[in-house]
């Protein structure tokens, strides 16, 4: 499994061609899918390159069949981490995905600065999308936390 920090930054080859580095990684919480990257493609801006055109998430690369097409920056946002009962616990700050099954695994979950630097950040691995509150709705009970 690789964490989307892990991610950001690599190059993206094209037929041994370096087409631009990985600014950031799409997600769908709701499916709980990678649906893709976007990448720097000097001088053009950014691009966007889906999921299904994405051959392997390597170690030091990715490789891909199609360089993507030319795309807006991602929104910025922060995604809430709710509880059940509606009280908001954090904010999610990343995610691990399985590079085989393009499945998000678990959610980076960040309790605050202070939290985060005397506990460290918590990796939740039983969630679902919240659509009332547009967050992460953290189950506590399932199969929750690794560090």
């Amino acid at each position: 499994m690789k964490s989307v920090r892990s991610i950001i930054g690599l190059p993206v080859l094209v037929v041994s061609r370096v087409v631009g580095h990985v600014t950031d990684v799409d997600i769908d919480l709701s499916k709980k899918l990678f649906t893709g990257i976007y990448l720097t493609a000097m001088p053009f801006g950014v691009r966007r390159i889906d999921a299904e055109n994405i051959e392997i998430i390597g170690d030091v690369s990715v490789i891909a069949s199609d360089a993507g097409k030319l795309s807006l920056p991602p929104p910025k946002k922060a995604i809430p981490a709710v509880m059940a009962d509606g009280r908001r616990i954090g904010q999610i700050t990343g995610a691990l995905i399985d590079e085989a099954t393009r499945r998000v695994e678990a959610v980076e979950l960040s309790e605050g600065v202070w939290e985060d630097l005397a506990y460290a950040r918590r990796w939740i691995f039983s969630f679902a999308a919240e659509s009332s509150t547009c967050g992460v709705l953290i189950n506590p009970e399932g199969g929750n936390d690794h560090e």
